[in-house]
């Protein structure tokens, strides 16, 4: 009877220590990952369990065609802390780390891609630099290998272009993240955009933030990214639009600008009237005429996705519309 007794007190020290351990969420937005969300998941246990922490899976449907949430209900059946949500359509990967964010109960939240290009091995080192204080940790690609020359210069140019407008280095930045509690609240509670960039956010916050290196994996399955270059242009605008007003800023300068060289050549044409001398007017005529036309046009399409991004924002629709979940909560809270 004691031995008995001994071993039920220490099976409840034992099950004491596991509950008092901190509980760490996983979000895994998906697209039509079918062939490579288990392989994943299974991938995200192994290594989670290597560590001294609780943890849930959340993978968030973002409107597949395929069976991926399908797949998604048998991987939570079989293990109760993997959970599931699916979008009624395609909503965007922001919409997807939003609700994930909004899902997730832990006191650190991963978001990764679910694609097995972001290596479920690192998350070690971000509990790591999350353990010593930091309340986000950027994963940041120390190579590209996996991505095209196009898809290189791609990123090259829109990382350079939004540091300069944005003052935002997206170079330290990434959507495979650790993101303590206290900033994803602010995040998901106090940040009340419709159209998300969530890099930018994540970046934007503050709190003390640090990053570290990995080595982008292929693609499971072997095939190409499915985040289309007319995604990633939208992304870009909403990114730029959402943090800087400096090409409103270049609009008012370059007008000024303009401004000047009309007076520059209308002080010539005087010039050379006074002096009797004939002034060539035609082709300065046409050359001003196609400058500030081509000047006008460029600056009301400036002006226009500013006022679109306005008025996506008072439209208030919702950023998505959930479907069905498996294993969440208090779903129409989310």
């Amino acid at each position: 009877m004691e031995a008995i007794e001994k071993n039920q007190s220490s099976l409840s020290v034992s099950d004491m220590s596991i509950m008092d351990r901190p509980l760490v969420s996983i979000v895994l937005p998906a697209f039509n990952e079918k062939e490579t969300i288990a392989i994943m998941v299974d991938s995200l246990i192994v290594e989670l369990r290597k560590a001294a922490f609780n943890f849930e899976i959340i993978i968030v449907d973002d409107g597949s065609t395929d069976d991926t949430f399908e797949v998604s209900k048998k991987l939570s059946s079989r293990y109760p802390f993997v959970k599931a949500i699916r979008f009624s359509r395609n909503f965007g990967k922001e919409a997807a780390l939003l609700v994930g964010l909004k899902a997730a109960s832990g006191e650190a939240i991963v978001s990764m891609d679910s694609d097995l290009q972001h290596p479920p091995a690192i998350i070690h080192e971000l509990f790591k630099k999350w353990q010593e204080g930091y309340k986000v940790i950027h994963a940041v690609k120390e190579n590209r290998d996996a991505d095209s020359i196009l898809q290189r210069g791609r990123a090259s140019v829109f990382n350079l272009i939004f540091n300069w407008l944005g003052g935002i280095n997206l170079c330290n930045s990434s959507d495979f993240m650790l993101i303590d509690r206290c900033a994803a609240n602010v995040i998901v509670k106090t940040i009340g955009e419709k159209e998300r960039f969530h890099r930018g956010l994540a970046h934007w916050i503050g709190f003390n933030q640090t990053t570290i290196p990995f080595r982008v994996q292929k693609r499971h399955d072997g095939s190409k990214s499915r985040f289309k270059f007319k995604a990633l242009v939208k992304l870009a605008l909403v990114g730029i639009i959402s943090f800087t007003s400096v090409p409103l800023h270049l609009i008012s300068i370059s007008g000024l600008m303009v401004l000047v060289v009309g007076l520059v050549i209308a002080l010539d044409a005087i010039a050379s009237w006074a002096h009797g001398t004939t002034f060539s007017g035609y082709a300065t005529l046409i050359m001003v005429m196609l400058i500030i036309g081509g000047f006008t046009i460029f600056s009301l399409g400036i002006i226009g996705e500013y006022i679109a991004k306005i008025y996506e924002e008072v439209k208030n629709r919702p950023v998505y519309i959930i479907e069905s979940t498996v294993g969440v909560e208090q779903r129409w809270n989310l």
